[in-house]
């Protein structure tokens, strides 16, 4: 369970005690993919999760669990009986990474969370579709009502989240950001959301009363810096290590950041989602190897670059070049920066 990154874990906990209604999990390593299905059926969690051709429900029913096969173009689930009953089946993983599984507590809310998510994940949709499934999901993900409008407010789905690191900002809260805001998945509609924090001690507390061991685990590691990498909901979390400056990482630094940029040692954390792209403008390379001492340079707001401690590998490379299209780039003044939470 310690492999799980702090957030999810708040999630799975809360839904399982019935906190939360229900959650989609973003991201989980595939080599701890037995694990997880060991954590949900002792939490006795009902969950879906992609596979090749489609997804595979799996509900507790009468002392045991049972699966299901769930066509990839199926669009609407009105029963169960309309699916074929299967054995275990692998999850679908791109680089080690099994994306998006669904889970609840109760198997109708499960069915309902399901059917909203096709329909909002289509490429299709028009905008004002999507805007109005957004609604529908905030409300079955149990999310205040207040960041459901607030979100739903704007067409550019990542543009809640700059205005939330603009308020930290402003408020000169975003090197002391209470860690309740962290616990919690979706972005409150204001910095101060005291909808949003009361969320978030509530599944803090929930992850207390099951494991004080557990719990202090998820504030240690969610207590650290979480340095966002993109727009969105797209971070780094490390601690900052003490250690002399390698002028040979710092000079492969000024090669891509030229000048008039921060320096340091950090040890990295599990990553809330992995991403793989190497292109000749930008490079990621977030994925589990990550963890660990590396060297990181950034400019805020201009860019990145993550180095390993030891070799040439660059695992992050990323400036506001970019970003081509003008409306991601205006949003990027809050990005490349450190957002430290505390406890």
């Amino acid at each position: 369970m310690y492999s799980i990154h702090p957030t999810n874990i708040c999630l799975i906990i809360a839904t399982a005690y019935g906190v939360k209604s229900s959650s989609i999990i973003e991201s989980i390593d595939f080599n701890f993919w037995i694990e997880i299905i060991r954590l949900f059926r002792m939490l006795r969690l009902n969950y879906i999760y992609p596979v090749e051709g489609g997804y595979i429900l799996s509900f507790y029913d009468h002392g045991k669990y049972e699966a299901f096969f769930i066509k990839e173009n199926t669009k609407n689930i009105e029963s169960i009986e309309t699916l074929k009953k299967v054995g275990y089946v692998s999850p679908r993983s791109v680089f080690n990474e099994v994306k998006d599984v669904l889970i609840s507590s109760e198997l109708d809310t499960l069915l309902s969370l399901f059917n909203i998510y096709r329909q909002r994940f289509q490429s299709s949709i028009s905008t004002e579709e999507r805007m109005g499934l957004d609604l529908e999901l905030g409300k079955i993900l149990g999310y205040p009502e207040c960041c459901i409008k607030n979100f739903t407010r704007y067409e550019n789905p990542t543009y809640p989240r700059y205005l939330f690191h603009k308020q930290l900002i402003k408020n000169k809260l975003d090197k002391n950001i209470p860690v309740e805001l962290w616990a919690i998945y979706h972005t409150p509609c204001k910095c101060n959301c005291s909808k949003s924090m009361s969320i978030g001690k509530r599944y803090l507390e929930t992850v207390k009363s099951f494991s004080r061991k557990l719990y202090d685990h998820v504030i240690r590691e969610l207590s650290s810096i979480h340095f966002a990498w993109s727009v969105g909901h797209r971070y780094i979390d490390y601690n900052v290590i003490e250690a002399e400056v390698n002028y040979e990482k710092y000079k492969i630094a000024q090669k891509y950041l030229k000048e008039n940029f921060e320096f340091k040692l950090v040890k990295i954390k599990r990553p809330l989602i992995y991403a793989m792209t190497n292109m000749p403008n930008y490079v990621l390379n977030i994925a589990r190897d990550i963890i660990g001492l590396k060297w990181i340079a950034f400019k805020p707001g201009k860019g990145v670059l993550i180095q390993d401690y030891k070799t040439n590998k660059i695992y992050l490379y990323i400036t506001e070049n970019t970003f081509k299209d003008l409306e991601s780039r205006e949003l990027l003044e809050t990005v490349f920066r450190e957002y430290i939470v505390t406890s």
